[in-house]
């Protein structure tokens, strides 16, 4: 399983959530992996240059501007074969580690409260090829991706449960 941080919109500013979401996934993964836009890859490299088993890599055209699924796709990328990963956003670095391990544990799944689906904080395996097709039909619709595509299923939280500290 390689952690993959799903990383579309954020700024070099913001590199204590990245740090954050980071030190979260290296608990359940040796490798993770970093997509960024070109304009951040250099900073996002350097920041993490004395890390090995930190791969930071720029998004790739035609998927440039599909939001997450950018991300995702330019992972996949790295692989011939189907790959594994555990997805968390920056923007949810404040997810409990335990609800973070539980969806490591559970293949296909995504967090979820009573009312609010988490598709950023995921565990699922994909196909290069698969996600190709999928973004050549011009469906960029994450819960679509997540739900029909991958046939993920929902582990559902307490609100109370799922973060940390309130978002």
């Amino acid at each position: 399983m390689i952690g993959l941080i799903l990383n579309e919109e954020s700024t070099t500013n913001s590199f204590d959530d990245l740090n954050s979401v980071v030190n979260k996934l290296r608990l359940l993964t040796s490798d993770i992996i970093i997509p960024t836009s070109a304009n951040n890859y250099k900073v996002t490299k350097n920041e993490f240059a004395d890390q090995p088993n930190i791969q930071v890599i720029q998004h790739q055209a035609p998927t440039t501007n599909n939001r997450l699924l950018t991300d995702i796709y330019c992972a996949s990328q790295l692989f011939e074969n189907d790959v594994e990963f555990l997805t968390i956003s920056t923007s949810d670095h404040a997810v409990n580690q335990e609800v973070l391990s539980i969806i490591a544990e559970n293949q296909n799944s995504f967090a979820s409260t009573t009312d609010q689906n988490f598709f950023t904080i995921s565990h699922f395996t994909i196909n290069q090829n698969d996600l190709i097709s999928y973004i050549n039909l011009d469906s960029f619709d994450l819960e679509a991706f997540f739900t029909q595509k991958l046939q993920c299923i929902s582990i559902t939280f307490a609100k109370s449960d799922i973060f940390d500290i309130a978002l």
